[in-house]
């Protein structure tokens, strides 16, 4: 699973945050040995959240409250369910 924060965002729109798509945001899984070296190499990243382990993807806003909490399987039928 993975848990997520926004807060890092500060006031930018939530809506924004997660679904703008531009040519400077990428999504990137670093071990967490890793982390200060590649903070190093891209200093200007920001840390979105953690994988954990369990079945969940938890986002909490900029406040810190609960924004989506799915499990794993509900993301992966979704994601395999036609649009239509």
């Amino acid at each position: 699973g993975v848990d997520v924060s926004l807060a890092a965002f500060g006031k930018m729109d939530e809506t924004a945050v997660l679904f703008s798509e531009s040519n400077t945001r990428f999504v990137v899984e670093v071990e967490l040995e890793q982390e200060a070296e590649f903070l190093s190499i891209v200093p200007h990243a920001t840390k979105l959240g953690q994988v954990v382990e369990s079945s969940q993807m938890n986002v909490k806003n900029m406040d810190g409250n609960d924004l989506i909490s799915v499990s794993l399987s509900e993301l992966k039928a979704a994601w395999q369910r036609p649009f239509m």
